[in-house]
């Protein structure tokens, strides 16, 4: 893979609502990434990959304006909140009004 390295991601403090409407939904809102990069912010680390929180870079220069995806899962209505790890996130806090708005 061009010295690219291919791990298992779950997304920290959310919860597909439909299992393959959500990854479908998911990998199309990945293919937006200006330059094929997706930003990690480890929040652990498992066996089998690890928890993060997951950012797409833009076109733009300033780094608020990165896509945050686990957020945008939340507001497409794709994701719900995972209660039990929400709190462990960085962002975990703005989670809940994210998925209070897509209501």
């Amino acid at each position: 893979m061009d010295g690219q390295k291919e791990i298992e991601v779950r997304l920290c403090g959310i919860t597909a609502l439909e299992a393959e409407a959500s990854k479908a939904h998911l990998r199309q809102l990945l293919s937006r990434s200006t330059d094929s990069r997706i930003i990690l912010v480890a929040v652990e680390s498992e066996l089998s990959g690890l928890v993060a929180e997951a950012f797409l870079p833009t076109s733009s220069s300033e780094p608020e304006l990165e896509v945050h995806v686990n957020m945008q899962m939340l507001l497409d209505g794709m994701a719900a909140v995972d209660a039990d790890s929400v709190d462990t996130c960085p962002n975990g806090s703005l989670y809940r009004a994210a998925e209070a708005k897509a209501k």
